[in-house]
């Protein structure tokens, strides 16, 4: 039994040992310890008792913020209109938007999916799941030899804005000095209270001891960071833009839609958040929100009337209502990132839909017929889908106007981007077509049209160019407008350097309006169409 006891002391060494030679040598160093204890019983009595007074250190439990009872919280339940993502019915909806292609960016985020660190930092937490979807590299080590983007190693970064949060502006800023093209847009003023959710009462009002995602007031350093945060252009969106620029995101990688809401408005605890959204769901009209507070709400469902609403509620610390972002890389990787990830649902519903006589033609003989002039009738006669790759041109199109760069490029001055649009509409401005696109913004009979709704939210003043570019991309497909065009074909053939075919050729590529036929087919093509029309 003696040697049963050793070896059972031993019975790890000797499964680590070479044979029983190493057990019995390591016995044997073993006892010669213990012997030295049980011959001198006082000293072990003693040890034993100096052993047994001595209370571990602990580790003292996690306080939260401004929380001085010390008091704890386990999640909160979600609202009932919201939906989600883990229930059956948010499965169900997540299937049916996979199927239809409508749910392009949730891999790459649910990829970077992080929970923040601290309970005000879900600007940075949302801002760093969106980096490492975009794929960009910080030039910064994170860990060892790994560089990675974190919220302690963001480029422009206070240290003390992770114990402060962001606000609205400072969130595009950011993004925009750690290698992002960010556009970004403030929903228009509200008008009505939204009582629909008024009747639910399974959220109780806020816990005094919860910390709402703050912001923080102002910028109170010098640096040329603090200066850029006031030189964020912020525009006005209509719920028609918020929802197309939704669509566009999740139909393609690479190109994203981060919010800054209200939790109050969707009948939460807390109330400023950022969240990026991650799909959309055509069918129930809603959107999936990738909630980075995981510890308080899971992921979750939320109709994009609702979500626009909580984007209308004023933020204090700023005095401006809250908004959304459409975030990609910088513009000088753009044009790259459009080639490896193309929305390819659009784009092949666009040019059905264009090439099929029963479709856009269709519709745009019926507004003819109905007595609206043909650029008006061809502009609100474009798909669903059209307009969706029209966001993309957009978003291209602003930031190349606005000259955006990161800090990773050599900087590009506003100059440049204000001359190249004067070139641009100094090129296109004496052709009829211009005049009559002017007409088109300026007049309210046709307010309610989404697209007119898109152009001007998006490139404001320069809404009539684009729909003078427009009109030229069209004017095979509408041949009714190509005497607007005036000496348009002549301004494309003869100057290969022109502002205006350069940007032809990039609306025409991300519209899918690439012409890969001879002058003889196209005008072939328009006799086609005109004889169609006359018949």
């Amino acid at each position: 039994f003696f040697f049963f006891f050793q070896a059972e002391d031993g019975i790890r060494d000797f499964c680590l040992s070479r044979g029983l030679g190493d057990v019995y040598k390591r016995q044997a160093e073993y006892m010669g310890m213990y012997g030295l204890l049980k011959r001198n019983r006082q000293l072990s009595t003693i040890i034993r008792r100096t052993l047994a007074n001595t209370t571990t250190p602990q580790t003292p439990p996690a306080t939260v913020l401004n929380n001085p009872n010390n008091q704890s919280i386990f999640r909160r339940k979600l609202p009932e209109f919201l939906v989600p993502f883990c229930s059956q019915q948010g499965k169900t909806m997540f299937k049916e938007a996979l199927e239809v292609g409508e749910m392009e960016g949730f891999f790459p985020l649910a990829e970077q999916f992080v929970t923040q660190s601290e309970p005000i930092t879900c600007g940075t937490s949302t801002l760093i799941m969106i980096l490492n979807s975009l794929l960009l590299d910080p030039q910064r080590q994170w860990k060892g030899i790994w560089r990675w983007y974190s919220e302690d190693n963001l480029h422009c970064l206070n240290p003390d804005y992770l114990s402060k949060g962001i606000n609205f502006r400072e969130f595009a800023a950011l993004a925009k000095c750690n290698g992002t093209s960010v556009q970004s847009f403030i929903p228009f003023e509200k008008t009505s209270y939204d009582s629909t959710y008024d009747n639910i009462k399974d959220v109780k009002p806020n816990n005094p001891t919860e910390t709402p995602c703050v912001v923080n007031p102002k910028c109170k350093s010098t640096s040329a960071f603090c200066k850029s945060v006031g030189q964020v252009r912020i525009k006005k969106s209509s719920i028609s833009l918020f929802r197309h620029a939704i669509k566009a995101s999740v139909r393609r990688e690479g190109f994203l839609v981060a919010v800054n809401m209200s939790r109050k408005h969707l009948r939460q605890t807390g109330d400023g958040h950022f969240s990026p959204i991650a799909g959309y769901h055509k069918g129930s009209d809603q959107v999936l929100m990738l909630d980075v507070a995981r510890y308080k709400y899971p992921s979750f469902w939320c109709s994009v009337q609702t979500l626009y609403g909580s984007l209308q509620n004023e933020d204090r610390s700023t005095g401006m209502s809250r908004g959304f972002y459409l975030l990609t890389r910088d513009f000088h990787h753009y044009a790259e990132i459009c080639r490896v990830s193309d929305d390819l649902v659009s784009s092949k519903n666009t040019i059905a839909d264009l090439h099929n006589p029963n479709c856009f033609r269709k519709r745009f003989m019926q507004h003819v017929h109905e007595g609206m002039k043909p650029l008006e009738s061809a502009l609100i006669s474009l798909s669903e889908d059209f307009r969706i790759l029209l966001i993309y041109y957009l978003f291209d199109f602003a930031n190349r106007a606005e000259c955006q760069h990161s800090i990773h490029d050599p900087p590009i001055g506003a100059e440049e981007g204000h001359t190249y649009l004067q070139d641009l509409t100094s090129e296109i401005s004496h052709l009829p077509v211009y005049q009559v696109a002017k007409s088109i913004v300026d007049r309210s009979s046709i307010e309610n049209s989404d697209i007119i709704q898109i152009l001007k939210n998006f490139v404001e003043d320069q809404a009539p160019l684009i729909i003078s570019l427009l009109a030229i991309s069209l004017r095979h497909y509408v041949p009714e407008i190509y005497p607007l065009c005036g000496n348009a074909d002549e301004l494309l053939l003869h100057s290969r350097r022109s502002n205006t075919l350069n940007e032809i050729s990039k609306m025409n590529r991300l519209l899918c309006l690439d012409y890969k036929h001879s002058p003889r087919k196209q005008e072939a093509a328009s006799k086609r169409l005109t004889d169609s029309s006359q018949q």
